[in-house]
């Protein structure tokens, strides 16, 4: 996670941004920085504003990456993230 973090500066700010957005617009946003949102979904206002964009999207998915895997411990049976959609 430490990696993940000092590799892509931008991500805290973005995910305090993320934060502090409330209901759907914090949903789709963090959909969107996982990029798994729908294709030309973008959810409301809240994520106009942040501007996430295809780097910030690389970063958080490692960031979100790194966290399962030390959630997971590598069981291999525990479920996991779907970032793929499959």
């Amino acid at each position: 996670m430490r990696k993940a973090l000092s590799e892509h500066p931008n991500v805290k700010p973005l995910l305090s941004s993320i934060d502090s957005l409330r209901g759907t617009e914090r949903e789709a946003a963090l959909q969107r920085a996982l990029g798994v949102s729908p294709a030309g979904y973008h959810g409301g206002s809240g994520i106009d504003k942040l501007g996430i964009g295809e780097d910030d999207v690389e970063a958080v998915r490692q960031l979100s990456s790194a966290i399962e895997g030390a959630i997971r411990s590598d069981r291999p049976g525990a479920l996991g993230l779907d970032l793929d959609g499959e």
